[in-house]
Formats: structure tokens, sequence, C-alpha cells
């Protein structure tokens, strides 16, 4: 987070404060309470946002979130009303992504927000959301940090660090890697990725050689030095880059240039054709986690897989699948709750009952973390992602 931002989200966390306790102090009525009392009393679309930084998955997260709504309006609706999507861009910056929340919360006809991407900013403009009742449904974000504050509005429908860490450490484990190298971006999401997978490699037994972090505004130049240094320095058998494109794309091909032959264990951001497209022949081989694989023969899986390619002539990555499973679940929690108020909606969703997803069923627990979601690991191969059976 830039210095602008934080100066920016300090403003804004004391404005949050400071109204709070005047509402609490002088009226009954809250934007929460209004919200819900316009929705409880709503008729027509029920209006849901989508906030991304869309470049970034290459359109797919976009293309997901529309192909879910095309087919739930086309069968229907939920609840005899079709839905309608609000789209906005947040171009990965903080203080964009708050006057984009803002503007959402303010609309008091709009029933929750699929966003954002980043952990350094759903952080942040998660704290809009749940003090103007809006229900935030993240699918991208993966940082501990977003459902540790006890709101009642935040979910996530994706692993976070934690659960990513885990599975690579013990992925190093089963495949005899024994010393590591991490190189991640210095953020909320590489930080704290870094860090758990850093974690259960002591547990493990996995011997973490060095640790080094690069921002995003560091040049190629910068990047090949840090690996330099440690071909000159040590001894190691993988590298795992907790990074971003396109940042991460030319790690890989600096790292194949220098002639650094080691495994190298990427993040689930990396799971993106313009990884392999920016990387080109230094991608083949790189190992990521996911929550989705396009190969997977599920019947689920394949149903999607045919149904997207048809609608948009491209194999679907995991952005897409998110997006596409974000609205799904939001819609059966609609359902459950017979009603579209936020509160109620995300009552249904920590309910214990289990919704169906593209790839796997799962539920979520009472902060709002997707609980039974399995982490697939996958390989470049041939200038594409399959799935790596382990």
């Amino acid at each position: 987070m830039q210095m602008k931002d934080k100066l920016i989200f300090r403003n804004l966390l004391g404005l949050f404060f400071l109204s709070f306790s005047l509402v609490s102090c002088f009226s009954s009525d809250n934007p929460s309470a209004q919200r819900a009392e316009r929705l409880r009393q709503g008729q027509g679309p029920i209006i849901i946002g989508a906030v991304s930084n869309w470049l970034e998955s290459d359109g797919m997260q976009e293309k997901g979130i529309k192909l879910a709504v095309a087919e739930i309006n086309d069968s229907g609706g939920i609840l005899g009303r079709k839905l309608k999507l609000v789209f906005a861009d947040d171009n990965a910056s903080v203080a964009t992504a708050q006057i984009v929340a803002q503007k959402f919360a303010d609309n008091l006809d709009m029933v929750a927000v699929i966003g954002h991407t980043h952990s350094y900013i759903s952080i942040p403009v998660s704290i809009i959301y749940e003090y103007y009742g809006l229900l935030m449904m993240s699918p991208l974000s993966t940082s501990p940090k977003l459902t540790q504050r006890n709101f009642k509005l935040i979910f996530r429908n994706i692993p976070d660090d934690v659960a990513y860490g885990v599975e690579l450490a013990h992925f190093c484990q089963r495949r005899g890697l024994k010393r590591v190298l991490i190189y991640h971006i210095k953020n909320d999401y590489g930080t704290g990725l870094a860090n758990a997978f850093e974690n259960e490699c002591r547990m493990v037994a996995v011997e973490i050689v060095d640790r080094a972090a690069y921002n995003r505004f560091s040049d190629v130049t910068i990047l090949r030095e840090q690996l330099a240094f440690w071909q000159r320095n040590y001894k190691f058998d993988t590298i795992f880059l907790a990074g971003e494109m396109p940042d991460a794309a030319e790690i890989v091909k600096c790292a194949r240039e220098l002639g650094i032959a080691a495994v190298i264990l990427g993040d689930d951001f990396l799971d993106n054709a313009e990884f392999i497209k920016n990387s080109g022949s230094a991608a083949e081989g790189v190992i990521i986690p996911s929550v989705f694989a396009a190969d997977n023969r599920l019947p689920s899986v394949v149903d999607f897989v045919q149904k997207f390619k048809k609608k948009y002539n491209k194999t679907p990555s995991y952005f897409a699948e998110q997006g596409y499973d974000s609205v799904k679940v939001l819609v059966q929690a609609i359902n459950d709750a017979k009603t579209t108020e936020p509160f109620k909606i995300a009552a249904a969703l920590r309910s214990g009952n289990v919704w169906q997803g593209v790839t796997d069923n799962y539920s979520f627990d009472m902060h709002g973390d997707v609980v039974g979601r399995k982490i697939f690991l996958k390989i470049v191969k041939d200038g594409d992602f399959v799935f790596l059976s382990d």
C-alpha cells in the first residue's frame, strides 16, 4: 500500500468511527438498517455489484460472473426477479477502491458486492461494506486478516494464505525438496503467503535457505540481481515465488536465463494465461496451487468448461471459475434466505448448509471463511496448465 493510500485509509477509518458514534448517539437509523428496510420492500431486479482490476485476470473473472448471471436470468431469475450487475474497476488502487465502495454503499438497492481481487484492497474497503450493510463475497482475497474482525457481512469463497502455504510446504516434503528460497512481493498477499509457507516448512523439516521481498515497482535489473546473488552464494533445489503479474513472469524468465534449474513453485495468482504468455518457454515446469483445474474430469467441471467455451471460445481459468462460483453460491443463499436482506443472506451462508460449487461443495464458518474447498496442484506443460497428479 502506498503512503498516499495509507493516509486516505486512515482518514476514512477515522470518519467511519466518527459517523458510527454520531449515528449511535443521535438516531436509531443507520445505513445498514436503511438498506435492510429498502430491500425488504424491494421490487424489480436484484442488484449485485462486481469490482476488480479486471485486466489482471485477462477478463476471465468478469466472463465467469456474466456467465453465471446469464444462466440464472435465463432460468427465470431468483425469487421471481432477475439479477442486474453493476461493474466497476478499482485499478488495483486502495484510493480508487474506496471511491467505488462508497458509491456502491450509497446505492441502497444494492444487495451484495463480488470483489475485490487484492487483499490489501479488500481489507480496508470491507469496513465500508460492513458499516453500510452490504454483503461482500471476495473470490480472490486470501489474507487471513480479511475475516478476523468479527464482521457479519464479509465472506470469501477461496482458501486463505495459511491453507495454500501449508499445501505447498507439504508438497515440498512429499517430493523431497529440502532447500527452498522464498521470493515474495511486499504486500499483504505476498508477505502473508510467504509467512504461512515458511512456518509450515519448519514444521515438516524443509529448510528455508534465504528469503527476500520485492515491491511492485522493482525493475527487471533488481529482480535479476537478487536471483544472481542467490545463484552465487547458496545451494537450493526450489524457489517459492509468491508474486503477482507481470513481475512474476519476469522473475521466472530471469531465473531460467541465468541457468537456475531449481523447481519453481508459484502461487494461485499465477493461474493465468498471461503468466504463461509473458514467461514463454521459461514457464515450463512451474507448479502452482489452485482451486480449479480445467482438465479435471468431474462432471460439474466438464459441464462448466463446456458452457464457458461455448460462450467465449476460451478455456476458463480459475479466475473465471471463482467469478462464476461467487454468483452461484450467493444466489443459492438468497434463495434459502427467501429475501434480499444482506444480514439474512449472511445468516444463510453461515447456517452450515453445503453450497454447490463447480469443483466441490463447501460451507462457510462463523468468520466467513470457506470450509471444504480442495487445493489442486497444476504444472505448466507444453504451454498450458495441466492437473498434477500428486
